[in-house]
């Protein structure tokens, strides 16, 4: 029987098991290991919770448990740890500690070979070079909370409005190291978009036009340097990440000549209720063409459940029309929790990461702080504004064109709408 046993836990889910445990071991908890504990807590049942509590009031970077109690953590959907498969908890005689560790993400300095090394990015200096002399670094006059990108030559500026919104004062620094006070004019809370205005003129400014990318696509981030930021990849089509509510129409498509064939239609679903049947070709929804499953989905997710789309299908060969009020999809749960933890691990994810209502998703790596700034292609047009980092292989953009039209929203009180181009 083992005593006193020690239980390392590593963040990127590596288990050490080590005998009699030595207090001297023990160090502060990190603050993403904080970040973790607190959004486990809401999950876990009084006993387990006051344990994690304890740990950070304490500030300490471990926990002890009995073994009943380990099993009842271990076994936790909202757990995100894995590898206990090899330890067995009643051959242990006493308490067990679990020690968490994290690795140091912000000070890690990336390999030659690897993607985000200097020599890479340096390469790709004149990509970013005109974005990111309209790209700003907004502080709260001690440290860098977020980016921004200018809108307009009158000096608006698009950030992520959690990251400034409880702020007591904001500055914004420009690529030629200007400071700036400034104000928080406008805000759009679904989209975690804000408007800030600083007083300057003549201001160089992003142009929010840019085309979405082809999957696979490099991109690039900037934070007003002249060697771009952040290098990655374009994953996923504009969706909605309303996860706990997504509108839903309830049909498996496949590519048809003549737009998507049905061959499948959920029970009681939007689609069952408005009639569509497998063999069914939908041609368009809201007189819009559709060619592709994505093209669908997107469509579909543009959407909030309760809304009402017009359909326009074939039925051997005849054409007909029918409207659909979209349902909502709960796509949560235990296992979709616990998922949500796990992406936590290698990364520091924004604290507002999810809910938005239109966003791309691509795998550079950021931290909470450089987002609200311009991602562009390798032609150096902007494609989006980066709104958060959602874990380890997920940083999120919300498409250029979308940004444009919130924006225009903002300021159409104030000034003209020409004001941004």
């Amino acid at each position: 029987m083992f005593r006193n046993t020690l239980i390392r836990i590593h963040v990127l889910a590596v288990l050490i098991l080590a005998a009699h445990t030595n207090p001297t071991w023990a160090q502060h908890l990190s603050q993403e290991m904080c970040d973790i504990f607190n959004e486990m807590i809401p999950q876990m049942d009084s006993d387990l919770q006051s344990k994690l509590r304890e740990a950070l009031n304490d500030e300490h970077d471990y926990i002890e448990l009995t073994p009943e109690q380990f099993k009842r953590f271990r076994d936790h959907p909202a757990n995100p740890f894995e590898g206990w498969n090899g330890i067995n908890p009643d051959s242990i005689d006493g308490l067990i500690r679990l020690q968490f560790e994290t690795q140091p993400i912000r000070s890690r300095t990336p390999c030659e070979w690897e993607r985000q090394s200097s020599s890479q990015l340096e390469a790709l200096e004149n990509v970013v070079a005109r974005v990111a002399a309209a790209t700003v670094r907004i502080t709260n006059g001690k440290t860098q909370i977020a980016l921004g990108a200018i809108v307009s030559p009158g000096g608006h500026v698009v950030t992520k409005l959690s990251e400034v919104a409880e702020q007591d004062q904001l500055f914004c620094k420009t690529s030629n190291d200007q400071k700036y006070s400034a104000k928080l004019v406008g805000q759009n809370k679904a989209n975690d978009i804000a408007l800030l205005k600083i007083e300057a003129s003549h201001l160089p400014f992003v142009k929010l036009d840019g085309e979405q990318p082809v999957p696979g696509a490099f991109l690039l981030s900037t934070d007003g340097e002249s060697v771009p930021m952040a290098i990655g990849t374009y994953s996923n089509a504009p969706r909605s990440l309303i996860g706990k509510n997504q509108a839903f129409l309830g049909v498996k498509p496949v590519r048809h000549e003549q737009g998507l064939k049905i061959v499948e239609v959920t029970a009681d679903s939007s689609a069952e209720k408005a009639g569509l049947m497998p063999g069914d070709v939908i041609k368009t929804i809201n007189g819009r063409p559709l060619h592709s499953v994505d093209g669908l989905v997107n469509t579909i997710r543009r959407n909030a459940p309760g809304d009402k789309i017009f359909i326009e299908f074939l039925r051997d060969g005849q054409r007909q029309e029918v409207t659909a009020t979209l349902a909502g999809r709960n796509v949560g749960g235990p296992t979709a929790d616990r998922f949500k933890m796990m992406e936590t691990f290698g990364a520091i994810p924004s604290k507002r990461r999810a809910e938005f209502p239109l966003v791309f998703q691509h795998d550079t790596p950021l931290l909470p702080e450089q987002c609200g700034g311009p991602v562009t292609d390798l032609e150096g047009r902007v494609v989006g504004i980066n709104i958060a980092r959602g874990g380890r292989v997920a940083s999120y953009a919300i498409p250029a064109k979308h940004v444009k039209t919130l924006v225009a929203e903002l300021l159409r009180p104030n000034v003209a709408s020409n004001d941004i181009d």
